[in-house]
């Protein structure tokens, strides 16, 4: 969903921005590719297994279908929500087959990202955009002209004003995370917080921690993100650009270093290790002026600029889509035919 406001962007512009969906059956998180707001959108849907190769049709078929929809539409551009598996690292020689003009533009799927193998995929897309411009630095030299902080739209969308209960605390979960350790680790920052963990599994992961149930409650995995954080006092979690939601409330947060938390060390919310003291630790620093401050700074390096974001990557990418001819006129050409391609939660997210 971290793109999804940009095609009601476009839209709310007089553009036109339809959906490329390719559900991936294995993974809970793409049965919202079925929600009919999405649907109402979508030009072509291809569900893949979990392997990543179609179920309901066969690939000519697919590209066929493809093909003649960028033919009849005329669009200026693809967006790749996710560009780094799957079908869609065929997608560019499939469209500019047909359609030389149309330009393919990788974005980021997550905070924790393989880059280095994301420059092996750079024949895969014309462009590559991140969600900030620190993430741009993370590119060799040689890849960084083709790369664009467009920041992180989705972030606008989650409400500041919120009225949280001082006694919970909600522990994100990633895969990896052995029940065994979120057992330990909850049960210590309840007995020495006095705070209730609610524990709220990724979707796919849901079943490992069945276990817990009995002993801890948990966050209902159908709820908004969006309005589950409205509640609570404090986030644990671990390399999920979850954080990034949590922070752009002004929610406590805290990293455990674990499956790429490590990354989110310049934001200063990293535990030093997996224990209650240290995390505890993190998010009594939020009670300092000066921190926030500074992590604010960082956050927007990251992300882009609060309350800006949508508008920014809308400007952004209209620029990266204008032919030079027609800005040196200053006649640009109508931002109405673009193509958002959507899916949700892929590897590496």
């Amino acid at each position: 969903m971290n793109w999804l406001p940009l095609a009601d962007k476009v839209r709310s512009k007089d553009g036109r921005c339809s959906f490329l969906l390719f559900p991936r059956l294995s993974d809970p998180d793409h049965a919202a590719l079925y929600r009919s707001d999405i649907q109402s959108f979508a030009r072509i849907t291809a569900p893949i297994d979990k392997d990543f190769a179609f179920c309901e049709t066969t690939e000519s078929a697919c590209v066929a279908a493809i093909q003649r929809c960028v033919t009849e539409e005329h669009y200026d551009g693809i967006l790749l929500t996710t560009c780094h598996v799957g079908p869609e690292l065929k997608l560019k020689e499939w469209v500019q087959a047909v359609s030389p003009r149309t330009r393919v533009i990788g974005l980021q799927h997550g905070f924790v990202q393989p880059w280095g193998y994301y420059e092996t995929l750079f024949d895969s897309f014309d462009y590559l955009g991140v969600f900030g411009q620190a993430f741009v630095d993370r590119l060799s030299p040689q890849f960084r002209e083709r790369t664009t902080a467009l920041s992180l739209p989705l972030l606008d969308s989650y409400r500041i004003d919120r009225q949280p209960d001082d006694e919970i605390v909600l522990f994100a979960l990633q895969k990896d995370l052995t029940p065994d350790v979120v057992k330990r680790l909850s049960s210590e920052i309840e007995a020495s917080s006095g705070k209730k963990v609610v524990l709220r599994p990724h979707p796919e992961h849901v079943a490992n921690y069945d276990g817990l149930r009995q002993t801890f409650a948990f966050s209902d995995p159908t709820e908004p993100l969006s309005r589950a954080l409205q509640r609570v006092s404090g986030v644990i979690t671990s390399g999920s650009t979850l954080a990034l939601a949590s922070l752009s409330m002004n929610i406590p947060t805290a990293v455990v270093p674990h499956l790429g938390g490590e990354e989110y060390e310049p934001f200063g919310i990293v535990a030093d290790e997996m224990a209650a003291s240290p995390i505890l630790q993190i998010l009594d620093r939020f009670k300092e002026p000066s921190f926030r401050t500074q992590l604010n700074k960082t956050l927007e390096a990251y992300t882009g600029r609060a309350g800006q974001r949508v508008e920014y990557a809308f400007d952004t990418l209209r620029r990266l889509l204008t032919p030079m001819d027609s800005r040196a006129t200053r006649q640009p050409r109508a931002f109405s035919n673009n193509w958002l391609r959507r899916i949700l939660k892929r590897p590496f997210a």
